[in-house]
């Protein structure tokens, strides 16, 4: 699933950043990210950098847990109606119990 991209610079040959992210078949979540374009050609010599993050399946449940503490404590705090609203623009199932 493609979670951030974006461009800039010349139209006709951008620098620009793309990252991914998918659950591989063994649980883990893996993270990919790539860097393109002329500035990344002048600093590596390379018009292109990927590098991957993989979580291993036993600690995905922790790293959406911190995601979840970092996120909630940022600069745009996430809310549970943000999370909500999350879940239902990816057409995925929850349940909202009040108490």
């Amino acid at each position: 699933m493609r979670i951030y991209e974006s461009t800039w610079g010349d139209e006709k040959d951008p620098d620009g950043m793309s990252v991914d992210a998918s659950f591989h078949e063994n649980g883990h979540l893996v993270v990919r990210g790539v860097d393109f374009g002329p500035g990344m050609e002048s600093r590596t010599g390379s018009d292109d950098r990927e590098y991957l993050l993989v979580v291993d399946a036993v600690g995905v449940q922790d790293f959406i847990l911190e995601l979840l503490k970092s996120t909630f404590n940022g600069h745009r705090p996430m809310t549970v109606r943000r999370l909500e609203r999350i879940c239902q623009n990816a057409d995925i199932d929850f349940r909202r119990v009040d108490q």
